[in-house]
């Protein structure tokens, strides 16, 4: 019969528990992306940070909530907090976090402070608004934010809620891009420049290149 080594039988056995291949999940980078894009707030009573890394994606698919001050009457003194997690696509992600706290604040349940219930809701509310065609349009367009246009990105803004004292945030900018490299300049052939760098002693020594 067919002999095995110990060892071939533990390779064996091993691969039967391998992960499921990258691409189940989506792409993969050869290097995780490790800059880390991180915030923090805080009210009379509560303070809380968030970070959020890339990783191994190729680009950032995860979205939160950190609401501090729901709208009333189911409001006041409540907080949310929420990650969605991309699963190889940000669109979704980012849709929750634009109509999460704005469908749940409508919500009779909410209302009534009867929160598990507004909760349950709430995300099912998410399926049937990702699933309503009226939605794609936006979808689409939160899939890249780069190519999204302006009016959308305000449409899917949350309007921010007044405090105590009637003060209202106001929306946040986005950080402007890196500005681009500047352009190389022109060699000019057979021309030799003096250049003045410093020498190892500290005075001042003419060098030609």
């Amino acid at each position: 019969g067919l002999k095995r080594t110990a060892g071939e039988a533990r390779a064996q056995a091993a691969s039967s528990r391998r992960a499921p291949p990258l691409s189940a999940m989506g792409s993969y980078l050869s290097s995780p992306v490790t800059d880390k894009v991180s915030e923090d707030g805080a009210e009379a009573w509560i303070r809380y940070g968030a970070s959020a890394m890339q990783g191994w994606r190729l680009s950032m698919e995860d979205a939160h909530v950190a609401e501090l001050r729901l709208p009333p009457p189911g409001g006041g003194r409540r907080a949310l907090f929420a990650v969605f997690d991309g699963h190889g696509g940000a669109e979704v992600a980012r849709f929750c976090q634009a109509h999460l706290v704005r469908e749940l604040a409508e919500l009779p349940d909410f209302a009534q402070r009867k929160y598990d219930a507004a909760l349950a809701r709430a995300f099912h509310r998410m399926d049937e608004l990702v699933a309503d065609p009226a939605s794609h349009a936006e979808l689409a367009a939160l899939r890249n934010p780069a190519d999204a246009l302006p009016e959308a990105a305000a449409a899917s803004e949350p309007p921010s809620q007044p405090d105590a004292n009637g003060h209202v945030d106001p929306p946040l900018a986005l950080p402007a891009p890196p500005p681009a490299p500047p352009a190389a300049q022109p060699q000019t052939q057979n021309q030799t420049q003096p250049q003045l760098l410093p020498s190892t002693q500290g005075s001042t020594a003419s060098r030609l290149q």
